[in-house]
């Protein structure tokens, strides 16, 4: 029996409301609602809803199935060479064709060399062709059906009587430590015997609480957690998402952006950092937000001011052109009938020498 198979089952029943794990095989047994990173500082509690795998992704339990069989699982070992965006390409390109017995038959042709030009014509087929027809080979009995209807039909107890409260087994717990753990009986009976005293005498005082004591109303919905979708992803996954909700003729985009806004995941601790930082950012009533100085032009030889450049027009284009470039304008300034202009530099004082005085005799008269 498989715990989250007999999760997948409680849910169904209506006697949980979620199930907290961190293994996604969950889905595959047909879990509606899970909850990640429960026990997690350093996350924020995520949940996640098979009803929006299908209707945001056309992923249901059947695909997410043959997913598995693509990638991997506790029941298969998978594909070689074919990771998590080739596999929803792969559903993507034979959603309409048979699945993976589509692919299958299509790809036991490619390998045999006696596929038809029609048969791989699309851009993927190509694609995939080329790069995986010496790497990729599949198992004989792939796509595997005892692995579908392991999932689909799994070994659970599906009793629909709700849980009730009760005190501890003690021989029960007694039994199987020392089996199990190979504690003594002594060492058993130091261990449990305080705690179940403890649990009785709160139990007679009216203070033991469970946790069910914290939960009023309904719960589990999740309408009050907001929609997240996760910034960076693959632009080729994205594009096979949208090639597997066309082939089930769903016309909605997966992009809405006012119903799901993109948000950052972020941790509890990221988050209260970033509350925090928006608080001391945010300017009060007598506090005017501060502008930017300009800085003072720096020291030089100074440049002749450029003619300002006239508005934009309704077109988005200048009078002056797109293709002008502003240090073109400076380079032609004072260009014009009165010549090149004129050198600057330094002025330097030129002294003018005087003339020898001509030597000879002076005679006095």
């Amino acid at each position: 029996m498989e715990a989250e198979a007999q999760c997948a089952e409680l849910v169904k029943l209506g006697l949980v409301d979620g199930i907290v794990t961190d293994d996604s095989d969950v889905f595959l047994f047909g879990g509606t609602r899970v909850y990640r990173h429960m026990f997690n500082d350093r996350h924020t509690v995520q949940c996640y809803l098979a009803s929006d795998f299908e209707k945001e992704f056309s992923l249901d339990q059947h695909r997410l199935i043959a997913a598995a069989q693509l990638l991997g699982s506790d029941y298969t070992e998978g594909v070689p060479s074919v990771g998590p965006v080739t596999a929803i390409e792969l559903l993507a390109e034979f959603a309409g064709d048979g699945g993976l017995t589509g692919f299958k038959a299509w790809w036991t042709k490619v390998q045999s060399g006696i596929d038809i030009p029609e048969e791989s014509s699309t851009r993927f087929r190509k694609r995939f062709k080329r790069q995986n027809v010496a790497k990729v080979f599949l198992p004989p009995t792939f796509p595997n059906p005892a692995v579908e209807d392991a999932y689909l039909h799994p070994e659970v107890n599906s009793d629909p009587s709700a849980f009730e409260w009760g005190v501890p087994d003690l021989d029960g717990l007694r039994e199987f430590l020392m089996n199990t753990v190979g504690w003594s009986k002594e060492r058993t009976n130091d261990i449990l015997l305080p705690v179940v005293k403890d649990m009785n005498k709160k139990i007679q005082e009216g203070t033991q609480a469970n946790i069910t004591n914290f939960f009023t109303g309904a719960v589990g919905a999740g309408g009050f957690a907001p929609r997240v979708k996760a910034v960076g992803g693959s632009k080729r996954m994205e594009m096979a998402m949208e090639k597997l909700k066309g082939a089930d003729g769903n016309t909605e985009t997966a992009d809405k952006a006012e119903e799901y806004p993109v948000r950052k995941i972020m941790s509890m601790n990221e988050r209260f950092a970033q509350e925090a930082q928006e608080q001391t950012d945010e300017p009060t009533g007598a506090e005017k937000p501060k502008t930017k100085k300009r800085k003072a032009p720096a020291k030089g030889r100074k440049k002749k001011a450029t003619p300002a450049l006239e508005p934009e027009d309704e077109d988005g284009e200048s009078d002056y052109g797109s293709d002008i470039d502003i240090a073109e304008l400076e380079g032609l300034e004072g260009m014009g009938e009165e010549g090149p202009p004129k050198k600057k530099g330094r002025k330097t004082a030129v002294t003018k020498r005087k003339a020898p005085a001509k030597r000879g005799r002076k005679t006095a008269k």
